[in-house]
């Protein structure tokens, strides 16, 4: 399996070719276009090298699941769970100042409310926990769930 980009109207656009031999003489060759797949790939790979943990968030369904792991949040590797009580639980990592604005982003009206203008929110925060190490909240709204 290649995998391979073409500029197509100034715009990179990936595509996957495979060869399957048939015979000693005779082959196989097919071209997928892939290019959404393989930017998702590059973005996971992109954000899973940049941030200490990632949720996924189903506002509709009120769930969050983990993607990456964080060992500044030891209780929060989970597979799936309630958004409201996943949210709570993250106020004991956060130090005291800092809990206001952890703590309404754990009710889903003001979630959505917050995002129905915006796609991003950056919250910056201390951990109450360890070193008392900053960190930084990026909070991504994808689909159409928030507005």
């Amino acid at each position: 399996v290649y995998t391979y980009r073409v500029n197509i109207k100034g715009e990179e656009h990936f595509y996957r070719l495979r060869v399957a031999a048939l015979s000693d003489t005779d082959a196989v060759i097919g071209f997928a276009d892939k290019n959404r797949e393989i930017v998702n790939e590059l973005v996971m790979d992109s954000l899973m090298n940049e941030y200490n943990s990632i949720f996924v968030v189903d506002l509709k369904q009120q769930t969050v699941r983990s993607i990456k792991h964080s060992a500044d949040f030891p209780e929060l590797n989970i597979e799936g769970g309630n958004y409201f009580e996943i949210a709570r639980m993250t106020l004991k990592y956060i130090e005291h100042d800092f809990k206001g604005e952890f703590f309404r982003m754990g009710d889903i009206k003001y979630v959505q409310k917050t995002f129905r203008n915006i796609d991003r929110r950056e919250i910056i925060f201390r951990l109450a926990v360890g070193k008392g190490e900053w960190k930084k909240s990026h909070i991504q709204r994808f689909g159409e769930a928030a507005r």
